[in-house]
């Protein structure tokens, strides 16, 4: 797992999330979102919030070469039969994606496989629709394309890596909803310990930001770019050693104590002692891991997958009590 400082933002073109934007300021370089409009990506009546995301949050438009993979992707695995939840169907509930983002014979094709329908315009510009499951999906394959291996894909939106898991599962031949076989690749989620950044005020994130974008502030970036790194190393070493649950609880104990060591000036800097910082708040680190690794992992959804991002861990818990967003274009 390669390091990478810059985050990859999907499926809406908007970040509305608070903690998301918590989250890029202490992680990140910088946070892209895919869109095809040159403007602000985040929207918040807070001041502070809005200010934090001027300072990391941009917009993405995707490469023409982006979107001629996307389109590869997209043909590759809808070219033979689909089942019944990808087609589009006035009874069904219907997410919006913004034309722009794809190629036009993407569209085309898309239309001719009664997978979406064009919808004119909404809001900011032309759309189309689709079942919510097929935009989800198609925002995933195009994230993925633009972000390779050099960014980490993002979502506040938990549904888009059950999407995911279904647009991989298709592309591999597989049946969704199956048992995993033990020799399949799932989509799993690692807690580890995290920094608690709901107990840092929102203005020691902004001022420790701003110290770094000054001379000599290379040293605060240096400190998110370790913890990165560190945080990379530990997920890769859980997901890739057969540890045993009494091993696991002892990595995780040692990891978190570390954490506490290294960067224990940092969580002065931001206005908490280090215990607090790096207490009991835990992330999830997205990845595949093997069938036989679930039995002590965290299981997401089936299916083989191929993709890792870090996301906050209670999204996942606000996705699924909420109703499926409404009025958001992807």
């Amino acid at each position: 797992m390669s390091s990478a400082y810059t985050a990859l933002y999907y499926p809406y073109t908007r970040i509305s999330d608070p903690a998301l934007i918590r989250q890029a300021l202490f992680l990140w370089d910088k946070i892209e979102v895919i869109t095809p409009f040159r403007e602000s990506v985040a929207r918040f009546d807070n001041h502070e919030l809005m200010e934090a995301s001027e300072l990391v949050a941009v917009p993405y438009l995707p490469e023409a070469d982006e979107k001629q993979l996307a389109h590869e992707q997209i043909i590759r695995i809808t070219s033979g039969a689909l089942p019944n939840w990808f087609y589009f169907r006035q009874d069904r509930l219907q997410t919006p994606i913004y034309s722009r983002k794809l190629l036009d014979e993407t569209w085309d094709y898309l239309e001719d496989r009664g997978i979406v329908r064009r919808a004119g315009m909404r809001g900011r510009g032309e759309a189309y629709l689709g079942t919510h499951a097929a935009a989800l999906i198609v925002m995933s394959i195009l994230a993925e394309c633009c972000a390779g291996k050099v960014k980490r894909t993002v979502t506040d939106e938990w549904g888009a890596y059950a999407a995911l898991s279904r647009y991989i599962t298709v592309l591999n031949g597989g049946d969704y909803g199956k048992g995993a076989l033990k020799c399949n690749d799932i989509l799993g989620a690692v807690p580890l310990t995290s920094l608690n950044l709901e107990s840092i005020p929102l203005k020691n994130l902004l001022r420790l930001r701003k110290k770094e974008l000054s001379t000599g502030g290379g040293i605060y970036r240096n400190l998110r770019h370790g913890f990165l790194r560190k945080v990379e190393q530990h997920v890769q070493d859980i997901t890739t050693n057969n540890y045993t649950q009494g091993q696991l609880r002892e990595i995780r104990r040692q990891f978190k104590e570390e954490l506490r060591s290294d960067y224990e000036d940092l969580a002065l800097e931001l206005g908490v002692p280090a215990k607090e910082a790096f207490g009991s708040k835990e992330m999830a680190a997205v990845v595949a891991i093997s069938a036989a690794a679930a039995s002590i992992l965290p299981v997401l959804v089936g299916g083989a997958v191929k993709l890792a991002g870090l996301v906050g861990a209670g999204a996942k818990y606000r996705s699924a009590r909420r109703q499926i967003l409404r009025g958001h274009s992807t």
